[in-house]
């Protein structure tokens, strides 16, 4: 409420969810942007693009949902948030998810995969500490929701995803059927790419009428920086063409200042393919 104070005259510091109130508009101050509770919106636009308007926060049912902070992981169902956190799915009452639900139990499973491969504990001013790509990204100023949705595994803003959709990726040993965690994982390299400035969305080939853009060759990559560390095979390529690795969608090594992009080659005349043998 306005104007709501403690006893003896102080102002009360804290507003919804815990959150501090900023001193000069008096809105609740999350990590990233304001919130106005009396009209139950931002006031500046969602970093993910989350919900039909950028403006909308919590799933627009503050009272069920939460965002601590206006970033980090979270994992949707049902339009309950539950924040990734140390190997625990917490929700708004800060208790880890102990339910039976498949696609909750299974994203946490796989988030706790790829979080242990790629972390280690560093010292930092003579105290203990953990450090790691995917700790890097639950620990983060950005939103990375991931919403269940049946047989999906796509990203537009937010990750929408069912641990039993099925993919098959070409790869060293093959083309074989992706754990979930990869399948995850590289859907989380497209919003890692968006929110370093790194997504590409022109065209890289063409396949049967459906055009992928650069972008899949970033998330790819940062697909293959978890099979590495999980000890699973590297994936060769993004697509396949009759069972079999499709040729121009081979993966190449992002350069220099083109990252995910292809580059013009003066003494060739053509466009190439950074990073790839001939």
């Amino acid at each position: 409420m306005p104007n709501r104070q403690m006893v003896g005259g102080e102002l009360y510091r804290y507003a919804f969810q815990g959150q501090e109130k900023d001193s000069e508009t008096g809105k609740d101050t999350f990590q990233l942007r304001l919130w106005d509770g009396r009209i139950g919106r931002w006031l500046s636009p969602d970093p993910a693009g989350e919900f039909s308007s950028p403006y909308i926060g919590m799933g627009n049912n503050p009272l069920i949902t939460i965002d601590i902070n206006g970033g980090v992981i979270y994992v949707v169902k049902d339009g309950v948030n539950y924040q990734y956190k140390n190997g625990s799915l917490i929700d708004k009452h800060g208790n880890a998810y102990s339910g039976n639900d498949d696609f909750l139990l299974k994203t946490q499973g796989a988030l706790r995969k790829l979080d242990y491969a790629t972390s280690s504990i560093v010292i930092n001013n003579g105290k203990l500490g953990k450090s790691g790509l995917l700790h890097e990204i639950a620990t983060s100023k950005e939103v990375y929701s991931i919403v269940y949705e049946r047989n999906k595994h796509s990203t537009r803003g937010r990750i929408k995803i069912d641990p039993k959709a099925t993919v098959k990726t070409p790869t060293e040993d093959g083309v074989i059927k992706s754990p979930y965690e990869i399948t995850l994982v590289h859907e989380l390299g497209h919003l890692y790419s968006a929110y370093k400035g790194q997504k590409n969305r022109n065209e890289w080939f063409t396949m049967e009428g459906q055009t992928a853009s650069f972008d899949e060759n970033f998330a790819s990559h940062f697909e293959n920086i978890f099979r590495s560390a999980l000890k699973l095979p590297l994936r060769t390529h993004y697509g396949t063409l009759d069972g079999s690795p499709y040729g121009p969608s081979k993966l190449f090594w992002p350069k220099g200042l083109f990252l995910n992009k292809r580059t013009f080659s003066i003494e060739v005349g053509k466009l190439q393919e950074i990073g790839i043998e001939n």
